[in-house]
């Protein structure tokens, strides 16, 4: 696991697990990526110290978009607590899995919903919606081809460099 504090910047700072907060929320890269596209887009890095500013603007991606009220809260509680938790290293490279190189729906998406203990297996786009999972970490495509679910992909030949 690894522990990220928000700075008054609006900026992640990885952090030891001794001081961070044991209530973090554990975020997904996704969820990562919508707070810092929501910082960036209310120039929160030129308002140090604007701890209102950074829940304001989660709160007006929750009024202004579809995103579910779990990830909402998780969101906001990421901002009020200071910080979150990652079960991987944010600037750790990730791939795309694209299956058939001519067609670009053909990107390898899972769907998880951990309150239901579910996960969909499906192919698409390389957009990364709530609760899906476009972008893999070298450590989760060694454990996917080891997966009977994915015995027909050829791993090797089919990654792409996601930026």
């Amino acid at each position: 696991m690894f522990y990220y504090k928000i700075t008054d910047q609006g900026k992640f700072k990885e952090i030891s697990k001794e001081n961070a907060n044991a209530n973090y929320s554990i975020l997904e890269d996704y969820e990562v990526k919508k707070i810092e596209a929501v910082f960036k887009e209310y120039d929160i890095a030129q308002n140090s110290g604007a701890y209102d500013k950074m829940l304001s603007a989660i709160h007006e991606l929750y009024v202004t978009s579809s995103i579910p009220s779990v990830d909402y809260y998780r969101l906001a509680k990421a901002v009020i607590d200071g910080g979150f938790a990652m079960e991987e290293r944010i600037d750790e490279p990730k791939y795309y899995v694209h299956v058939l190189a001519w067609d670009d729906d053909s990107y390898l998406k899972i769907y998880r919903r951990p309150e239901f203990k579910t996960e969909s297996i499906f192919f698409y786009g390389k957009e990364e919606d709530y609760g899906e999972q476009t972008r893999f970490t070298r450590e989760e495509i060694e454990k996917m081809k080891q997966d009977t679910r994915f015995k027909g992909i050829d791993f090797d030949n089919c990654l792409e460099l996601a930026k």
